[in-house]
């Protein structure tokens, strides 16, 4: 008979659960809720109501509160189930084999977790019937059954729990993050409730009227992790390939070994200290599983205590390397490979966040990923970089909290020093060519760096290096593979010049003849207008390839050829204002390549800017190189777009009506000439591209123009 403590425990859970279900009911009728979440709550809310007036009921009718049990069990699998996806699993039909082995792998999982609690919500009641003195709960009556089902029920529910961790996309954990630690808390308790009742051989009240309390401090984690789910129900999509990994066996089978050893302790030995002792070891128990499930900082000590102490070199190195080799080979990841190496790295040393530069040409490094780090604005290095230098003499890691004396910080560049909690800088090195680096934040703990973690992560570094430059080569025989592609469509286009010259010529060809017929002059017009609208969507919509002039390099006069650029791209709105510092800056460059990598670039200038909006352009000297500057007051980018698709080829913006070759091949052509295109933009206020070429010669030939003009 639950005392007055009980009453007021279970009328707080209660209470609690009933504002839950309230919730639940507007968000439905606004169409954000879960019916399975709200079947769950209105389940658990009988079962608590129905406890809380069992003192009224009746000892006769105490089954039903354990029959309610198993149905609020058997509820909130359901919903377990549903965030891993049994709906689809039930509704699948066919696919890949590897699919119909995760579809009957989820369906077995959900026989096993539904099949216990199923099976007490039909026996309670007929071992009732069959025996009206039976009480559930006791097992000196028969009980001893049905604690040891619940038992399963809350090693069943942890089970289900870990894996909707351990197989939820990382960027939807957030959403689950609490409703699953709601849920936790209900369900270890019930671990250590019926575990200590299985034990004993009997209930203990005070952990039954806990019970409540239990109840109502897990309603507002579950209330959190519902308000977390923003606009959508709470169910998720998972990642493609179901994961039955577990350790909540093995801990509950720890655990109730640890809890069988420690009741015979005190059940013998404790004497009246006993039932002090129980409270005490069922608390420790508690928080001691919520710091190991919820701190990684915990787990990470734990794991560096264990390394340092239990063996005798710090890693286990066949180990690090299987766990590297399948951090970058696994083909079911969702994450691309350059997270993937990211994590590779990151792992050795609990790291929480890195980002990845990588080179392409093997002289500009640019940042092409980021995990929990990222991007960083005008990131760019080149070979001469000092950082880029010293990786490439060196080949070792660099600890940015203990550099050495041989390491110039003060040489690093900017955007690094200003960075917050930078630690490690791990350099992919491949065949005696420094192919990118790695960047990392700080450790979870305080990790002490030695000969050990110099070794791996050299030998990390190479390997990951060569996943990165197979990438690299497979991109760019893609391209490739793209461009010949490109080339080959350029015979359509063609084919529509030629129709259209053999149209002109006609009409040229009897001009002289029929100039004087009105039909004929309406048709010329027809014929001249459809060949115009004809061509300027050729001009407009297509990038001629290379020709052969193009690697023939001259001396140009960067200044005229600018204002040749802004005089033809003035006819568009709005019109681009120049301003230049020096009228004659020479630069070795194909001409008509220059010129239409310039005029690309301004092109887009103004189609990104509206006619109200400002495009300038700025040419000036910065040392021994031209610097041209085109500013746009246009609607802007994204870092992430700047960083993973702006300078690459057939990734436009423009739909099908872009090649999106053109930004792409214009800093190629820039960087081929020894200088280089770098992008900075916000969104909604603008976008600057500044060119730096080398100039040539640059007094000579200024001398010899003025002495030719």
């Amino acid at each position: 008979m639950p005392t007055q403590f009980g009453l007021v425990t279970f009328s707080l859970a209660t209470v609690s659960l009933l504002l839950l279900l309230v919730e639940q009911l507007r968000r439905w009728n606004r169409g954000k809720s879960s019916f399975v979440l709200l079947v769950a709550t209105l389940t658990t809310l009988v079962w608590s109501l129905t406890t809380l007036l069992q003192p009224w009921l009746g000892a006769s009718n105490f089954y039903l509160i354990s029959t309610l049990e198993a149905l609020k069990n058997a509820a909130w699998f359901t919903l377990l189930l549903s965030v891993l996806g049994i709906r689809d699993a039930l509704l699948a039909r066919g696919g890949p084999d590897e699919e119909q082995r995760n579809t009957r792998g989820l369906l077995v999982v959900a026989a096993i977790t539904l099949g216990i609690p199923a099976t007490m919500v039909v026996g309670i009641p007929l071992m009732h019937f069959f025996d009206g003195d039976f009480l559930a709960y006791a097992p000196d009556l028969g009980g001893q059954p049905v604690l040891l089902g619940f038992l399963l029920s809350s090693i069943a529910g942890l089970a289900l729990l870990e894996q909707v961790i351990r197989n939820t996309r990382a960027y939807h954990k957030w959403h689950l993050k609490f409703l699953g630690l709601g849920l936790g808390v209900l369900f270890t308790y019930d671990l250590y409730y019926y575990s200590e009742a299985a034990l004993f051989a009997r209930i203990d009240p005070v952990l039954w009227q806990v019970r409540g309390v239990v109840v109502a401090l897990a309603v507002p984690l579950i209330a959190l992790g519902i308000v977390r789910t923003r606009e959508q129900p709470i169910q998720l999509n998972i990642s493609r390939k179901l994961v039955f990994h577990t350790g909540i066996l093995v801990a509950a089978g720890f655990y109730l070994l640890l809890m069988s050893a420690a009741g015979y302790y005190i059940r013998n030995f404790a004497g009246e200290w006993g039932s002090l002792l129980r409270v005490l070891f069922w608390i420790t128990s508690l928080i001691l599983l919520a710091v190991l499930a919820f701190s990684g900082r915990i787990r990470s000590l734990f794991k560096l205590y264990i390394s340092r102490n239990l063996f005798s070199s710090k890693y286990d190195y066949r180990e690090e390397w299987m766990r590297i080799s399948q951090t970058l080979s696994n083909p079911t990841s969702d994450e691309s490979l350059p997270d993937r190496a990211i994590h590779a790295l990151a792992d050795i040393v609990d790291s929480p966040a890195g980002a990845l530069w990588l080179s392409r040409d093997g002289s500009h490094y640019d940042q092409i990923a980021q995990v929990e780090f990222g991007w960083v604005e005008n990131g760019e290095l080149t070979g001469d970089d000092y950082l880029i230098r010293y990786l490439e003499e060196h080949n070792q890691l660099i600890d940015l909290h203990d550099v050495g004396d041989g390491f110039e910080l003060s040489r690093l560049p900017g955007w690094l020093g200003e960075m917050k909690k930078a630690w490690l800088i791990v350099p992919l090195e491949l065949h005696g060519r420094l192919l990118g680096f790695v960047l990392l934040r700080e450790s979870r703990v305080d990790f002490e760096l030695n000969w050990e973690d110099y070794e791996l992560f050299k030998a990390a570094g190479q390997q990951t290096a060569s996943y990165l430059a197979q990438m690299t080569t497979s991109e760019a025989l893609s391209e490739a593979m793209q461009f010949s592609a490109f080339n080959q469509g350029s015979a359509f286009v063609v084919h529509d010049i030629k129709t259209l010259n053999s149209q002109l010529s006609m009409l040229v060809h009897n001009a002289e003849k029929h100039k004087g017929n009105p039909e004929f002059i309406d048709d010329m017009i027809r014929t001249t207008e459809h060949a115009v609208s004809k061509m300027d969507f050729l001009l407009k919509h297509f990038k001629r390839g290379e020709d052969k002039a193009s690697n023939t390099l001259d001396d140009v006069n960067l200044a005229e050829l600018v204002e040749e650029v802004v005089a033809s791209k003035s006819r568009y709105k709005p019109v681009p204002a120049l301003q230049c510092e020096d009228d004659v800056l020479v630069v070795q460059a194909n001409k008509a390549e220059l010129k239409s990598g310039i005029g690309h670039i301004l092109q887009n200038a103004q189609e990104a800017t509206p006619d109200s909006g400002e495009v300038s352009v700025e040419l000036r000297k910065r040392g021994a190189c031209a610097e041209l500057v085109i500013r746009d007051s246009g609607c802007g980018m994204t870092q992430e777009f700047m960083q993973t698709r702006l300078f690459k080829p057939f990734a436009s913006t423009k739909g099908l009506t872009g090649m999106g070759i053109g930004v792409f091949q214009s800093r190629e052509y820039i960087r081929m000439l020894g200088g280089n295109l770098v992008a900075r933009s916000r969104m909604g206020e603008g976008t600057e591209f500044t060119l730096t070429i080398p100039l040539q010669q640059q007094q000579e030939s200024r001398e010899a123009l003025q002495a030719s003009s």
